[in-house]
């Protein structure tokens, strides 16, 4: 009918060095997702979701196979049980019959009495905004997509690392963790056997300093402990770094039959920071790639 539940159970893995157990073990987490979307309307739909971290020294919880939703997140709020709720709400509305709207809100943790005051680290939470416009200007094939997304310092971290919403030394959230802003603009269009696509990005995000053991709030594997402060807390604070990137594509269909194509594409990069970050040099980086590729077997394993 109008509704449609999900629940999904997942045992994740926190490889770092420091998380090992018994020397050699990898720490093992748990994660119970639950998911409500319910059709309001013909052209608008509701979604509510949780998802609830616990550590898993002592193997599953069996309260995680509880499918109730946001029966973990008051359990965790009250304290009877450690480890790591967020909520959120998701929306979509389909403002024509080519263009939908949607939009995203993740609660981590908020502080009631100051809701007022975001420079509060209490206050974490990450929004997304979109739309999608189909056959845009009544062009068949032409797909264009603007989408922004906005996460507050500390968002998806916990006081302890291992409770964050992340899974095999990368967070599920979003590839850039917390502490950032990005627009992403997308455009694609296929013709006959002609077909192109073209990215653009382009955000802030701040890193933690290299010499320094403090977090500024990007890093969701970093204990929140470690914070900057509990006040003045902004928006990509710390090793602030301006990211931009272009990634340009495109395919001509040899065979139709296995999807034999010829590609090109172009990719640059844009990385600038206030100083240097581990992993993420800065300065410009270009890639050009050309070749030959085709989808030989069709493997469904989604059973």
């Amino acid at each position: 009918w109008k509704f449609q539940y999900t629940n999904l159970l997942i045992w994740g893995n926190d490889v770092r060095q420091p998380a090992l157990v018994n020397v050699t073990e990898h720490a093992r987490k748990y994660v119970a997702i639950h998911y409500l979307s319910i059709n309001i309307t013909k052209k608008f739909n509701l979604g509510l979701f949780e998802a609830a971290m616990s550590a898993g020294e002592n193997g599953i919880d069996i309260g995680f196979l509880n499918p109730v939703i946001f029966y973990r997140s008051v359990e965790f709020g009250r304290g009877e049980d450690a480890g790591n709720a967020i909520i959120g709400l998701t929306g979509k509305y389909k403002l024509t019959n080519n263009i939908s709207l949607y939009s995203q809100l993740i609660i981590d943790e908020f502080s009631v009495g100051n809701l007022d005051n975001l420079g509060d680290w209490r206050n974490k939470f990450a929004v997304q905004l979109g739309a999608k416009y189909f056959n845009a200007f009544d062009v068949d094939n032409l797909y264009l997509q603007a989408e922004f997304n906005y996460a507050r310092p500390y968002t998806f971290a916990h006081k302890t690392p291992i409770l964050n919403y992340g899974h095999y030394s990368q967070p599920l959230g979003h590839l850039w963790g917390a502490n950032f802003w990005e627009t992403v603009v997308i455009a694609r269009y296929k013709q006959d056997r002609w077909s192109g696509s073209a990215k653009f990005i382009y955000g802030k995000k701040g890193f933690d300093f290299a010499d320094e053991t403090v977090s500024y709030g990007g890093n969701v594997y970093q204990s929140y402990n470690d914070r900057f402060g509990d006040t003045g807390n902004e928006l990509a604070q710390g090793n602030t770094a301006t990211i931009f990137q272009l990634d340009l594509q495109a395919n001509y269909l040899l065979n139709p039959s296995n999807n034999l194509s010829v590609f090109g594409g172009f990719v640059f990069r844009d990385f600038s920071s206030k100083s240097p970050v581990n992993g993420y040099p800065n300065g410009n980086t270009t890639w050009i790639s050309v070749g030959l590729r085709a989808d030989l077997f069709n493997w469904y394993l989604d059973f």
